[in-house]
């Protein structure tokens, strides 16, 4: 069955990947793909670098990837090509002395460009003139700091786009200082018989500016006292790229704007400069309706889902959000019923800026949801209240009081009696009150979707305060972000949880105890199954498994990501995973390690993904397969 189970999966993503890749092939040239492309004398200039200026390209065995025809004609022209590059890099003498196809089979050919490089032109001299119009802060000294930022230098070697690079790399040098009108030019005089290159740079910095005030263009229904807070810290600041681009940022966080941008600034008076903002009001309002399909080893679910949104609700910010969900779930798969039944999710959310500090954001949340684990199913209210705040645009500090009731039905018998191991944390019905206090820290190149940088989240519980439980419950993750190229990111993340109870109901209830296990964790396990559970048997001695969760955690997670080509990704993980019944109980020999590929289609609907975990050791605790197969949606973190 799990072969089928298998098979039902790959084929319905193979599908979903031919349909939106599905495109006609152009006609062109005889048909024969290009297999490799070879450069003979090309020592100077990268294969990846040459292979980008031309027509021609490899055609690589991996799906989905572009299918490079061979083409006499467009083979010509970059040959052509070639020589220009070369010349840009102040190679003068290049030249193409032949090109070469060979014919390993029918179908595919070779490509043999054998080039002549010839003398490289250097730079003789490189001359920096500075326009300073009676400015003061530009010394000897200082002006050595800016000019060590080209990309030439005397005696070194001349290429085009180095002059575009010096030229950039001062300019925006400048600009990091607060000189929003500096102005750098440059140009050089090329003596191609010679080799070599004289190179003249001229700069002008203007005056130095701080931000004077930011003026709003473009607003409509939005009122710019409701947004003016949110960019006040820029104003009195120094001019620069960085801080420009958290104003936009923080404008476009607010959610009402398609499209944020601020002007060039044109003009500098008494030190100061306004930013020009434009700003292009979306529609208050948006309804997304959809269907979403989750498959792992042990849940399946189908539903359908409503999310409307109103992002100016009293026409004072008020944002409103409403989200639906309605489907059927089935346990472990569908051909395979041990338990099943619907699935539902109506959360109503109102927030708003502005009470007792313009910056700190109120939200109240009341829910209803309808859902099923094994073992049990379970109706819960839910009411959140809460407020949090941003600091220097990177760390995110946020506190709330929750209220949920908490209901089962449908409940095993090894669970629903008064000897369950489970003691005073199985009540049926409960209620429970908490506090959180969250803390976020965000070092990445981008908060919504970081390449670069780390995260630290920290999360504490602490419930006592009223209702039947006492519990203190912490959270603390890191996760890290890097991209060293293009086409490879990597994703790494580490998480420990613990569980402690205090007082006259020392207990916690089992929807708060910590579960590894899923395609969003522990990717060898199926959903929740890796921790401590209890075996609910039958007469005839099968049993099933009831994941009852523990009262500490360990995590840690590494992802490798190869963008193969366009929206298709192949990832390689490793996963390492533990959870204890006791509390502050940690076992490295008991820990589990998973490995395993996956795929990633970014789709216009989302991020489409499907990993295989394959389990890589047995402490000889859990009874559970030595494979698990999860396809669902978004970065697994």
């Amino acid at each position: 069955m799990r072969t089928r189970q298998l098979s039902v999966i790959f084929w319905v993503l193979l599908m979903v990947l031919q349909v939106s890749c599905a495109k006609k092939d152009q006609i062109i040239g005889d048909g024969r793909l290009i297999r490799h492309i070879r450069f003979e004398g090309a020592d100077s200039l990268s294969k990846d670098l040459l292979l980008k200026h031309l027509f021609a390209g490899e055609t690589s065995w991996v799906p989905f990837t572009p299918r490079y025809v061979y083409d006499e004609a467009l083979t010509s022209v970059d040959t052509k090509r070639l020589v220009e590059l070369y010349k840009s890099y102040g190679f003068f003498d290049a030249s193409v002395i032949s090109l070469e196809v060979l014919e390993p089979t029918k179908k595919k050919v070779d490509l043999v460009f054998k080039v002549h490089e010839g003398p490289r032109a250097t730079v003789r001299s490189l001359h920096f003139e500075w326009i300073v119009d009676g400015e003061s802060d530009f010394d000897s000294e200082h002006r050595k700091r800016i000019e060590k930022h080209s990309a030439l230098s005397p005696q070194g070697p001349w290429a085009t786009v180095f002059l575009g690079e010096t030229v950039g790399n001062i300019r925006q040098k400048l600009l990091q200082e607060g000189h929003p009108l500096a102005e750098v030019t440059g140009t050089a005089e090329l003596d191609e018989d010679a080799f070599f290159a004289d190179v003249h740079v001229v700069i002008k910095p203007g005056p130095y500016a701080t931000i004077g005030n930011i003026v709003f263009e473009g607003l409509v229904k939005v009122r710019e006292k409701d947004i003016k807070p949110d960019v006040r810290f820029a104003i009195g600041k120094p001019y620069s790229p960085a801080l420009v681009l958290q104003v936009e940022q923080a404008l476009q966080a607010a959610r009402v704007f398609r499209w944020v941008l601020a002007r060039p600034v044109t003009k500098v008076e008494n030190g100061q400069a306004d930013l020009v903002v434009r700003l292009d009001e979306a529609d208050p309002q948006s309804l997304r309706l959809g269907a979403q399909v989750t498959m792992e080893n042990i849940r399946w679910q189908q539903h359908l889902r409503a999310d409307y949104g109103h992002t100016n609700l009293f026409g004072n910010l008020t944002r409103f959000d409403l989200k639906m969900i309605g489907g059927y779930a089935e346990l472990p798969v569908p051909w395979r019923l041990k338990e099943h039944g619907p699935v539902v999710e109506v959360s109503p959310s109102l927030s708003k800026k502005g009470f007792l500090e313009p910056h700190l954001l109120w939200d109240w949340s009341p829910s209803f949801f309808l859902d099923l684990a094994e073992g049990y199913q379970y109706w819960s209210i839910h009411n959140r209240m809460g407020v949090s705040r941003w600091f220097f645009g990177r760390l995110l500090l946020g506190t709330s009081y929750n209220l949920r009731f908490f209901d089962f039905f449908s409940v095993s018998p090894s669970l629903d009696n008064e000897d369950t191991p489970l003691g005073l944390d199985y009540r049926d019905p409960y209620l429970l009150s908490y506090m959180e206090f969250k803390a976020i820290l965000y070092l990445t190149d981008s908060i919504t979707a970081p390449s670069n940088g780390v995260t630290l989240e920290f999360i504490y519980h602490i419930a006592g305060l009223g209702g039947h439980f006492s519990y203190n419950k912490f959270i603390g993750t890191l996760t890290g972000y890097l991209q060293p190229i293009k086409w490879l990111s990597m994703a790494a993340r580490f998480s420990v949880g613990s569980i402690i109870t205090f007082g006259k109901n020392a207990a916690a209830p089992i929807s708060e105890h910590l579960y590894l296990g899923g395609g969003y964790s522990m990717r060898g396990f199926g959903s929740r199954r890796l921790g401590p559970r209890i075996l609910d048997c039958e007469t005839d001695g099968k049993c099933k498994v009831i994941p009852t969760g523990g009262f500490t955690s360990i995590q840690s997670n590494i992802e490798f990501r190869f963008n193969i080509w366009g929206p298709i990704f192949l990832v390689t993980f490793l996963d390492i995973g533990d959870v204890q019944s006791k509390e502050r109980t940690f076992k490295p020999k008991e820990w589990n390690y998973a490995a395993g590929p996956g795929i990633r289609y970014d789709s216009s609907l989302g991020l489409i993904r499907l990993d295989a975990g394959f389990r890589l050791n047995d402490p000889g605790i859990y009874d559970e397969p030595r494979w698990a197969i999860h396809f669902g949606w978004g970065q697994t973190f």
